[in-house]
């Protein structure tokens, strides 16, 4: 099920569920929960020197932790109502963007503002346009989503796609409102626990409505740029891109990893054509071209992988475990193995009939989460060993070093396995390695998204990057009265540095022809496909180049 999330990322038009990539990390979570309440108390001689325990206040007596209110304090700090991006997204698409009941009352709360009311000034999705307005049959409606793809990425007039045009009029007040909502400086979508019913709800089941609208809202903004463009509207062809770039930067700021995914996923996807297809028909002067590479350059970048994301997927694995807790760990690893039917080092024998009790419950959830999460400062500052290096080599250019990683895991926690003992002390170190490999567990096991994510984020930079190269180079034949015979002879003057291919630690291919000026990157399959790519042509399945190329403006 999890894995579905890279399929579907794009498509479908129920609201999202929060699923969570990293739930098979709560294989070696279980572990550490039957360790916890049945270790032998350690006697004073081994007993651990007293820490700081900076979580204790969302801990009741229970042994419940709460999480929503934990990951909302936390990534929730210094953003208002009146900084919040989020808060202006929902007046735009109204209570309901996918049909069915609104987000419950804790939800806004969390924002700091009221539910929204309905209103005709709401976004209207196109598929509800074409079914409520034009009451086009399903066939009719697949088509007019075929065109709207298509006109995103080249310029167009009124005249040749009436409908698309009359969707657009229809929903400029919403666009007005999400082109000041993408101004705003944060993007804060809170957690909720709490239903309106009187339910609570763990983490990965928390609904996220808003998504799709929000990335079929970007789309629009794609569409009407070039129907801006189409009708000799440069300058505001030009602001709808930016505000479709920074949605989808907001989208990929989000704490939930499908708000990332669909973010990166506008920007490599429909974003990439749009911009490369403004910059061939703008035919810009000097001026208004390094004023468009100062603002692309100046779009804020998501640290998804390292301060926001992670959090909140570890987190959700921990309340996974909290509202489905087993009596011990022999249940707790059978039922695991059933569900995701992935393999799973066992821990000591000893451990696996031991009643999971309320005092072991809190222990646990006291020594993860402050030893395995990165929660406040104190948490940045000692302990997450597990965390540390899994993110900071996720982003390194090399995916190569996160499998090493994962082969370090694997010899360690071979290791600790041999320290088995009886007594109290090596009971209590047995304790402390179970927590430790129960830590580096939830990554070894999430260790096959890591690298994906980290392929998606390197992809959505190369993107970027590309750009800003056509960008310079046009720069440069204005200046010149050429294009330069290297990449190199931009760097300085016209570009910072100039980019290296981040899939193979090579230069960008240059070629400049009569015909063409083409710069590419041979994509996250590290292969040369020759400037072929499935973005531009989807009959080609395994090429993935990722390409800009247009007419010269004058002879090489």
């Amino acid at each position: 099920m999890s894995r579905m999330i890279w399929k579907n990322t794009m498509i479908g038009q129920r609201p999202f569920l929060v699923l969570s990539l990293f739930v098979v990390g709560g294989l070696g979570l279980f572990a550490s929960l039957g360790s916890a309440g049945s270790q032998a108390v350690p006697s004073p001689e081994v007993a651990p020197p007293p820490r700081p325990d900076p979580v204790a206040e969302w801990i009741d007596q229970e042994g419940s932790f709460d999480y929503a209110a934990a990951v909302n304090a936390l990534l929730g700090r210094s953003v208002t109502p009146q900084t919040n991006a989020v808060v202006l997204i929902w007046q735009a698409l109204g209570p309901t963007p996918e049909g069915g009941n609104p987000q419950p009352a804790e939800y806004f709360a969390h924002l700091g503002c009221p539910r929204p009311q309905a209103s005709n000034e709401d976004f209207i999705k196109l598929y509800r346009y074409a079914g409520v307005v034009l009451r086009l049959p399903e066939r009719a409606t697949e088509q007019l989503y075929d065109q709207l793809f298509l006109l995103a990425a080249i310029p167009w007039k009124d005249k040749e796609a009436p409908e698309l045009a009359d969707w657009l009029r229809r929903n400029e007040k919403a666009l007005e409102r999400l082109q000041q909502a993408a101004e705003r400086p944060h993007y804060f979508n809170p957690a909720y626990k709490l239903c309106d019913d009187g339910t609570t709800i763990s983490l990965r089941d928390n609904l996220l409505p808003h998504i799709q609208a929000l990335r079929e809202a970007a789309l629009a903004f794609s569409l009407r740029a070039m129907n801006k463009l189409g009708n000799g509207d440069t300058a505001g062809a030009w602001q709808d891109i930016l505000t479709a770039y920074r949605l989808s930067r907001h989208l990929a700021q989000g704490m939930w990893i499908i708000e990332g995914l669909v973010g990166v996923a506008l920007e490599t996807g429909i974003l990439f054509k749009t911009t490369k297809a403004f910059l061939e028909h703008a035919a810009l002067p000097p001026r208004q071209l390094a004023e468009c590479l100062r603002q692309l350059r100046a779009l804020p970048e998501p640290d998804w992988i390292t301060h926001r994301g992670v959090i909140v997927e570890m987190a959700a694995v921990l309340d996974h475990l909290q509202h489905k807790a087993p009596k011990n760990y022999a249940e707790a690893i059978k039922g695991m193995q059933a569900s995701f039917n992935r393999p799973f080092p066992p821990l000591p024998r000893q451990l696996e009939e031991v009643p999971i009790t309320v005092e072991g419950w809190v222990t646990l959830q006291r020594e993860l989460i402050t030893r395995y999460l990165r929660w406040g400062d104190y948490l940045r500052q000692h302990g997450n060993k597990p965390y540390d290096p899994t993110a900071l080599e996720a982003l390194r250019p090399d995916p190569k070093v996160l499998e090493e990683l994962g082969r370090e895991i694997e010899r360690e926690i071979a290791a600790w396995k041999k320290e088995e003992g009886q007594d109290a002390a090596r009971a209590w170190r047995l304790q402390e390695m179970t927590g430790r490999y129960a830590g580096m567990t939830l990554f070894f096991m999430s260790s096959d998204f890591l690298p994906k994510f980290h392929k998606t984020h390197l992809r959505r930079k190369q993107c970027g990057e590309l750009l800003q190269a056509a960008i310079a180079l046009e720069l440069y034949r204005c200046e010149q009265g050429r294009y330069p015979r290297q990449l190199q002879e931009l760097a300085g003057k016209y570009l910072p540095e100039v980019p290296l291919d981040r899939f193979r630690n090579q230069p960008l291919v240059y070629q400049v022809s009569p015909e063409m000026v083409l710069v590419y990157s041979v994509g996250p399959n590290g292969r040369d496909d020759a400037a072929r790519s499935y973005l531009d042509d989807p009959n080609e399945r395994e090429a993935d180049d990722l390409v800009v190329r247009w007419r010269p403006r004058l002879k090489p």
